[in-house]
């Protein structure tokens, strides 16, 4: 639910800058919900290098360093949907670690180096292998190569599948979502609704899947507008051809 949460704000081109549990909130029912906009940004076709990357000056604000990635780490800080990945990565790090953040007790100027260098911490033993796996490929030091909301919303899906079909669906009153006063979750996971996280679905975000090399490949779009250009060009000569006859 986080991810289909954070796909529909970079769809909207917003990065959020500040995804953290914290943030979060639990509806009624059970549902993730992101909140907090305080530090979050419209990309502006205008000022963004056309990846969903905008520079902005985080001096005046009280930044949250154990959720950034290295690239928002700099004199000239970058912020993009990418870094929300890591943050996201972050997220799900806290989430097994029961809440603890990373680097509970450590300077934050240790532990910006500590980013900047990738040097992040061992998941806790709790996370699935799977899930471990795709946190370690949001927390790629080179932005372009870590994957889009799309992507881990899709692999999350099937790792919850997985787990389901081994261990069975959990029962209500083992959910621990269900201890919070007020709130009342009927199912621990949905599996029929996925439209969000398929290719077909679309998205503004031109970075939001990187290709099988972890690179992003625009030459098929571009081999793709020059074979339409081409094939109108002979439909139009052959709609003139048969004026002239």
């Amino acid at each position: 639910q986080g991810s289909r949460g954070m796909l529909f704000l970079h769809n909207q081109k917003c990065v959020h800058r500040d995804l953290a549990a914290r943030n979060c909130l639990i509806s009624s029912t059970g549902r993730i919900k992101i909140a907090d906009f305080g530090l979050s940004k419209l990309i502006d076709e205008g000022e963004n290098d056309g990846d969903g990357a905008t520079a902005a000056s985080s001096s005046n604000a009280q930044v949250p360093v154990r959720w950034m990635a290295p690239e928002t780490l700099k004199k000239q800080p970058v912020y993009s949907v990418r870094s929300d990945v890591w943050a996201f990565g972050v997220m799900a790090y806290e989430i097994f670690n029961n809440g603890v953040k990373p680097w509970p007790d450590d300077p934050v100027k240790y532990v910006a180096t500590q980013i900047r260098k990738g040097n992040m911490p061992k998941m806790p033993a709790s996370t699935p292998p799977k899930v471990a796996t795709l946190v370690a490929s949001m927390w790629d030091v080179a932005a372009e190569k870590r994957p889009g909301m799309r992507m881990i919303g899709r692999e999350l899906h099937n790792i919850i599948k997985e787990q389901t079909a081994t261990l069975g669906p959990l029962k209500n009153d083992r959910l621990t979502i269900n201890k919070i006063k007020g709130v009342v979750r009927e199912a621990h996971f949905e599996f029929d609704d996925m439209s969000e996280f398929e290719e077909s679905s679309g998205s503004s975000c031109s970075m939001d899947e990187p290709t099988p090399d972890n690179k992003i490949d625009r030459s098929a779009d571009k081999k793709r507008t020059r074979g339409s250009k081409t094939a109108r060009r002979a439909s139009s000569q052959r709609e003139k051809a048969s004026t002239d006859k």
